[in-house]
């Protein structure tokens, strides 16, 4: 009887993508113990566009999830690869976001034929059928272990403009990928966390000492495709008017601020959390809310 994944991989088959091949990923080359040559299947055009790597744990929570889901979303539909590297939790909740713009990949820590199972056959399959990839530095039936998932850490770290840690306890595979992305001068995004959320002690001793506080997908949008919501540009707080779908959050935040932004996401769990991010940055810019010490008011 034929397997799914040896129907998968007669669709998909490996390629062997060597160091001076022209679509080699260029950022590997910045690591001093870059591969010779690197497998893969699916997508190889995406193998040198603009990329974002989300990671976290895969202990992660359904807010930790939504995050990540909705960060995916926003940047894969504005151009960006979605990188990540497949487990559960944090990082497959990152490519589920993207897959729907086919832009995605998945780097593993294994080989293909020893990597891939039934419990992770469909996200798989969802990647390639929409045009997304997966890839290693492993011959196919190369196991995974404790070191090739550290060693894959540098990879995810290196093929990206920016890492973001979404959710990270102090023990935590995201904050090795996190170190990578500090030593190679990448941009570390890490998203704040209460003080005694012990899922959230990763990314808080990041922010601390190294990362950048994301509280909004359009910092990243901003920074690297200079992409702006076309009502960015009016600065006037007099010539502006609220969009109506903003003008419930302006609002709560009139009548009851100053609030936190999880006031506000619990306020609104109705909307989208990238929809709520946006409004607040687009009303902050725009002079209509003011945001200090954490918190939003008018």
């Amino acid at each position: 009887m034929v397997s799914q994944f040896e129907i998968l991989f007669k669709k998909h088959p490996i390629k062997t993508i060597k160091y001076d091949d022209p679509s080699f990923p260029q950022n590997f080359k910045e690591l001093k113990d870059c591969p010779k040559e690197i497998y893969l299947i699916g997508n190889e055009n995406l193998l040198n566009k603009d990329a974002i790597s989300i990671v976290g744990t895969r202990h992660s929570s359904s807010y930790g999830n939504e995050l990540s889901y909705d960060f995916a979303n926003t940047l894969s539909k504005n151009g960006f690869v979605i990188v990540s590297g497949l487990a559960y939790g944090i990082d497959q909740s990152a490519h589920n976001g993207a897959i729907e713009f086919g832009n995605t990949i998945a780097i593993i820590a294994g080989g293909f034929y020893s990597s891939f199972s039934s419990t992770n056959y469909k996200i798989i399959k969802k990647i390639l059928d929409f045009g997304g990839a997966i890839i290693t530095e492993y011959k196919k039936d190369v196991a995974p272990k404790a070191f090739t998932f550290l060693a894959r850490n540098r990879l995810i770290a290196a093929f990206s403009l920016a890492t973001i840690v979404i959710e990270a306890p102090l023990k935590s595979g995201a904050l090795c990928t996190a170190m990578h992305a500090y030593e190679l001068n990448k941009t570390l995004y890490a998203i704040p966390w209460s003080l005694n959320y012990s899922k959230g002690t990763g990314c808080n001793k990041l922010l601390k000492n190294m990362a950048i506080p994301l509280i909004d997908v359009n910092q990243i949008l901003l920074k690297f495709k200079n992409i702006q919501i076309s009502l960015l540009n009016q600065k006037n707080k007099n010539d502006f008017n609220i969009p109506k779908e903003y003008e419930p959050i302006y609002s709560f935040i009139k009548e009851c601020g100053p609030l936190s932004s999880e006031q506000i996401y619990d306020k609104f769990k109705t909307l989208n959390i990238s929809t709520i991010s946006s409004a607040l940055t687009i009303m902050e810019i725009n002079s209509l809310i003011n945001y200090k010490d954490n918190l939003f008011y008018i």
